[in-house]
């Protein structure tokens, strides 16, 4: 189940404030110290950090777009931790923006009706969550380029029917199916500011690829510290395997791995705090650290494998080459011949 009371530690602590403005109740810090931060949860539970993270970068995004009026009544239990906000629901990845179907249409000067669906919204079924933004296409269906509006919509609003949410494989992430059939809503939901402003949907997901980029960088850093311990602890042949070439190859190329990933994913973030959306840092850093996560979890893994399979090679080798070489009769019979 979601670990509703964790999470809401992980507010009192102040984690979910770090990124935002103090008009806000924020702290008024960067997008780097929000990234330090969730590395260190990711170091400890990685579905906990990216719930937290997910929240946090929904919650710029309400901040970065959205009306005086829905950042007042939406954002303030956002930036404490009382609520959790889902991912963006939005029919695509964010790079297909193309063949986006969910469709607002306006009715009216100020209403909208919008009609489509979302396979997984995360954190959409947990009991803090209170509202879904919804990246819509608003342009005509004959238009040459698409235009997208952002809308927040509560989770009671008619026409917003969310299915049975289902878990991640420990049980701590949720993830709900949404369907939008004729939804409702005012020129007042739009998250954005100025009627006739056409919203860059990629502007909302900058500091998100940097969060998960912490996320990764925090289980790449957890699979380092493991091996090391494992490797000094684990007795082998009079021995740690620590003292092992092939151990220390493995540990060498995870801290490489780490720490290009943690320089990569540091620049990018001091980056956007400096006001530079510099969208190959961010790229980079994304990779780097999705990818040093996979790799040392996997070589973690063949590290604390080798404790247990290292006997068996070695007993294997050694019979095999004592099998090959010929015995000491054999060899004085063919002397004395």
């Amino acid at each position: 189940m979601f670990p509703t009371e964790l999470f809401k530690k992980v507010g009192d602590l102040g984690v979910m404030s770090i990124p935002f403005a103090e008009r806000h109740g924020g702290m008024g810090l960067g997008v780097f110290e929000a990234v330090l931060a969730l590395e260190e949860i990711a170091r400890a539970d990685q579905s906990l950090a990216v719930s937290a993270m997910v929240s946090m970068a929904t919650g710029l995004t309400v901040a970065r777009f959205g009306s005086e009026q829905l950042i007042e009544k939406w954002l303030p239990d956002i930036v404490t931790g009382r609520k959790c906000a889902p991912s963006p629901a939005r029919s695509r990845m964010p790079q297909r923006y193309g063949r986006f179907k969910t469709r607002a249409r306006m009715v009216g000067n100020d209403r909208w009706v919008i009609n489509g669906e979302k396979a997984y919204i995360t954190n959409a079924g947990t009991e803090l969550t209170t509202f879904t933004l919804l990246l819509t296409v608003s342009s005509p269906a004959d238009a040459p380029k698409k235009q997208f509006t952002l809308f927040l919509v509560p989770n009671e609003a008619k026409g917003y029917d969310r299915a049975r949410s289902t878990a991640s494989s420990d049980g701590a992430l949720r993830y709900a199916p949404a369907l939008f059939q004729r939804l409702r809503g005012a020129r007042r939901q739009c998250g954005w500011r100025g009627s006739q402003r056409t919203l860059d949907p990629a502007k909302g997901y900058q500091a998100a690829r940097l969060f998960l980029a912490a996320c990764s960088l925090g289980l790449a850093q957890a699979s380092l510290d493991h091996a090391i311990k494992y490797a000094q602890e684990r007795q082998a042949f009079g021995g740690s395997l620590g003292r092992l070439q092939l151990i220390q190859e493995m540990i060498a190329d995870m801290a490489l791995e780490v720490d290009t990933a943690r320089l990569a994913t540091y620049r990018a973030a001091w980056g956007i705090d400096q006001g530079r959306d510099n969208l190959k840092e961010l790229s980079m850093a994304k990779y780097l650290a999705t990818e040093a996560g996979t790799k040392c979890a996997t070589r973690r893994s063949r590290c604390t494998a080798a404790g247990a399979s290292w006997m068996t090679v070695r007993c294997r080798a050694i019979t095999a080459t004592t099998a090959s070489a010929p015995s000491a009769t054999a060899h004085r019979r063919s002397k004395s011949s």
